[in-house]
């Protein structure tokens, strides 16, 4: 993270949510242009693996509620705008959670005037939020703006949602300052974008395009659907199909007595909706002792990471990984490795 944050400071780009101690990743960035000094704040709420050591060392800024009002109390008086770079929301949902709604309006009460979401790799609704006689805007999601996912998507032969990561939105925003007046977001204009992915001579090439200035069928098609998500219109069937829970099948691994690591646990077969094979989950340390079904289990899936723990289930899935190749999400909640069969998935 340090040598990306040198290479970013050599090409006079400045970063946000991170730095190399404490202070640093939590400082605001404030730029001023045209007369306005507009502050950025940024943090994540989700880690792949939290390497947060020492306060005095690198570190990435989480997502603490009432400790990101704070920052942007304290942040708003300097500022004539104020916009906050959010890493939340669950992969692949096209709306964003009751907890993210609620905590977008203390935000926009606190001085927040842009909110800029992203990690669900699709987009999400854009909203105007009124809270504590202000108005903020929120994007819950601007997807992937480039990237190798969705590739094989045909439009002839699959659903419109399985291009879905490949859609994504340019955001531009307009203050407007009035002397003596303050300064006030007076506008905020998504540009529709599309990944076009395609081998092209032999070779693959990825770009992203302005769909709006595309006429073929398939710009159309992704232009109404990139519109349709963005005002929150989406039909309820695409909804349901992006909630569709994964199929679990648990597999008993034969005995292997030349490796005793493995003996005893289950592994979980997952067949996400449109897969045609199955993708293994395995835990990267040994299960618990018979009789022992306590502790927690760290579990890797096709290089994310999350965590499997025995208890009550959290009231938002928020550790996970996402299956590649098949579309679907596995949010695991709790798995008894012990027991004869898996509970509370």
């Amino acid at each position: 993270m340090t040598e990306t944050l040198e290479h970013l400071g050599s090409q006079g780009l400045r970063a946000l949510g991170s730095g190399r101690d404490r202070a640093e990743a939590e400082a605001p960035q404030i730029l001023e242009r045209k007369g306005l000094r507009i502050g950025f704040l940024g943090a994540t709420d989700l880690f792949n693996s939290n390497l947060n050591r020492s306060e005095q060392g690198p570190w990435v800024c989480g997502l603490e509620g009432d400790r990101l009002v704070e920052a942007v109390r304290r942040l708003r008086p300097q500022v004539d705008g104020l916009v906050l770079s959010l890493h939340w929301g669950i992969e692949y949902q096209h709306r964003p959670s009751p907890r993210q709604q609620e905590l977008a309006r203390r935000l926009v009460e606190a001085g927040a005037d842009l909110i800029i979401g992203h990690h669900p790799h699709v987009l999400q609704p854009l909203a105007w939020v009124e809270a504590g006689g202000r108005r903020g805007a929120v994007i819950y999601s601007l997807g992937n703006f480039i990237s190798n996912q969705d590739r094989t998507y045909n439009p002839q032969t699959m659903p419109e949602q399985a291009g879905d990561s490949r859609d994504s939105a340019a955001l531009e925003a307009t203050w407007i300052k009035e002397a003596p007046g303050p300064a006030r977001l007076s506008a905020v204009h998504l540009e529709p974008l599309w990944t076009d992915n395609a081998s092209r001579g032999g070779k693959r090439v990825i770009r992203v395009l302005r769909i709006g200035q595309q006429t073929d069928t398939l710009a159309q098609l992704r232009q109404r659907r990139i519109q349709a998500t963005l005002e929150d219109r989406l039909p309820r069937a695409t909804l349901q199909a992006a909630l569709r829970p994964v199929r679990v099948r648990p597999r008993r691994r034969p005995p292997d007595p030349g490796h005793p690591r493995q003996l005893g646990h289950r592994l979980l077969r997952i067949r996400p909706h449109g897969a045609r094979q199955p993708h293994r989950l395995r835990p990267l340390h040994p299960p618990p002792a018979q009789g022992d079904p306590g502790g927690r289990h760290p579990l890797r899936l096709r290089g994310l990471y999350g965590v499997l723990h025995e208890g009550a289930a959290h009231p938002e899935p928020r550790l996970g990984g996402a299956v590649s190749g098949g579309g679907g999400v596995l949010y695991v909640q709790e798995v008894n490795f012990a027991a004869p069969r898996l509970s509370g998935l």
